[in-house]
């Protein structure tokens, strides 16, 4: 866990309990309920401004082949992770192989909502074929595979995996999580695949 990810979870903590103190105050101090709306939006405002600032500071980042993007989300956990380990063209079919694991030490974890995209450098996106689901209990340290298969254009180059977690209310809080992956703004870290 990354000292930004823990001020973030601050961040949102105290976001909470601001809406909550002003949602009570409004209830009962009515007359001050426009003053009381204001300032929070205002700290909303500048909620989303310093995720939106911190966002425009990081690049987008490209995985080399077998390095592993981390999930970590609102929970900051950051032990399950998935890596493009393999990929074979046949024609227009695009099989990767990916490999999701995990590095907790004593929990059985499970990834939830995985969605996986295939892009190029034209920016086309192709989703895969129906699979067997990309999700799968993890014990401690271990890992799996799964072959995805994308039907591609044969001028389809430099092809690259978009890997996310998705499912509420993560992705909601994950939104508004300064320097997360799925952050309001950030850039994308894709897998690339390995060259032909």
């Amino acid at each position: 866990m990354s000292w930004m990810h823990l001020f973030g979870l601050l961040l949102i903590v105290a976001t909470a309990g601001l809406t909550l103190v002003a949602v009570v105050a409004m209830l009962v101090k009515r007359r001050y309920a426009i003053r009381i709306s204001l300032a929070l939006l205002t700290w909303y405002a500048l909620h989303l401004g310093l995720v939106a600032i911190v966002s425009a500071g990081i690049p987008e980042r490209r995985l080399a082949p077998g390095e592993v993007k981390r999930f970590c989300g609102f929970y900051l956990d950051c032990h399950i992770g998935a890596a493009v380990v393999g990929a074979q063209r046949a024609g227009t079919k695009e099989t990767v192989t990916l490999e999701i694991s995990s590095t907790a030490r004593s929990a059985t974890l499970r990834p939830y909502g995985l969605r996986a995209v295939l892009l190029d450098r034209a920016g086309r996106r192709y989703e895969p074929e129906p699979a067997d689901p990309l999700e799968e209990r993890l014990a401690p340290g271990s890992s799996y595979r799964r072959d995805l298969v994308f039907d591609v254009p044969e001028d389809a180059r430099n092809l690259m995996l978009d890997v996310r977690e998705r499912g509420l209310p993560d992705d909601v809080l994950e939104w508004l999580l300064p320097g997360d992956d799925d952050s309001f703004l950030h850039r994308g870290v894709y897998l690339l695949l390995p060259a032909a």
